[in-house]
């Protein structure tokens, strides 16, 4: 079987055993505890911008700087995600580097 987690263009931000897709009719749940997800998930696309949140790369739209090396993630949908990993890491997996 697919696993949605990696397949579904949908599902953008994972938090902790609640996988969130900015789609209000699809919810998907799962025992694994973050850090397995992104083990799991990180050669698929994936990757956890912040403490709370594992992003599909390909929904970035842009990042635009805040104060003091502080980015915000904003997604093609317009949704806005605060960024606490390495700028550098991130344009890396991006291929942008």
């Amino acid at each position: 079987m697919t696993d949605p987690l990696e397949t579904d263009p949908r599902v953008q931000t994972i938090h902790e055993t609640l996988v969130w897709t900015h789609d209000p009719n699809t919810r998907v749940t799962s025992d694994e505890t973050m850090t397995a997800m992104e083990a799991r998930l990180g050669s698929s696309g994936f990757m956890r911008i912040n403490r709370s949140v594992i992003l599909n790369l390909s929904r970035i739209k842009e990042l635009q700087p805040l104060a003091a090396g502080e980015y915000v993630v904003i997604l093609k949908t317009g949704v806005r995600l605060n960024m606490t990993c390495s700028l550098r890491e991130l344009q890396t997996r991006m291929g942008h580097a």
